[in-house]
C-alpha cells in the first residue's frame, strides 16, 4: 500500500492510496475534520494499544471517506468506506476497500506519508497552509515509537 499527501494550498490537500498499483484514492481533502491529526491519534493509539478501533473521516465537499481500523493483538483490519454526502444522515458509507495485516503493512505507509509532509514544509508553513494546527511534535513522538514496534 502506498500513501501519499501532496498539492497543500488554503486549507485543502490531496490524498492519494494506491494498493498493487490500483487507485483506491485521490481526492482533495479539507482541513475541517482535520483528518491528518486524526490519523496521527490513529496511528499512535495503533502502535501501542494491543486491542483498539478507530476512524479518520477526510471531508471533501460534499463528500467523505472514513479509514476505519481495528487492532486485535497483531493483526490489524483497515477499511476505507466512501460516504456519498457527509452532510446527510447516512455516515456509514460503502465499503470500497479491505485489507488485513500488521502494523508494517497498514500503518507504516501512513507514517512515511505524513513524514514526506514534514519533509517538505516547517511547521509554521504547514500550518498556514493547512490553516489549522498540525503536531510536528507528535509525529516525532510517534517516529520514536515506531522504530521500537516489533514489524
Amino acid at each position: 500500500m502506498k500513501i501519499d499527501f501532496k498539492n497543500l494550498k488554503f486549507g485543502w490537500i490531496n490524498l492519494k492510496i494506491e494498493h498493487n498499483f490500483a487507485l483506491i484514492i485521490d481526492s482533495e481533502f479539507s482541513y475541517i475534520y482535520n483528518g491528518l491529526e486524526d490519523l496521527l491519534d490513529s496511528l499512535y493509539q495503533l502502535s501501542i494499544a494491543s486491542s483498539i478501533e478507530t476512524e479518520v473521516i477526510f471531508l471533501g465537499e460534499p463528500f467523505a471517506y472514513k479509514l476505519f481500523f481495528s487492532k486485535r493483538k497483531d493483526i490489524i483490519q483497515f477499511k476505507i468506506y466512501f460516504i456519498k454526502s457527509y452532510l446527510g444522515n447516512n455516515k456509514s458509507g460503502e465499503l470500497i476497500y479491505e485489507k488485513i495485516g500488521n502494523f508494517k503493512e497498514i500503518c507504516i505507509p501512513f507514517w512515511r506519508g505524513l513524514r514526506k509532509i514534514q519533509s517538505k514544509y516547517t511547521q509554521e508553513e504547514f500550518n498556514k497552509l493547512w490553516q489549522t494546527e498540525f503536531s510536528y511534535e507528535k509525529l516525532d513522538n510517534l517516529s520514536k515509537i515506531i522504530k521500537t514496534v516489533k514489524v
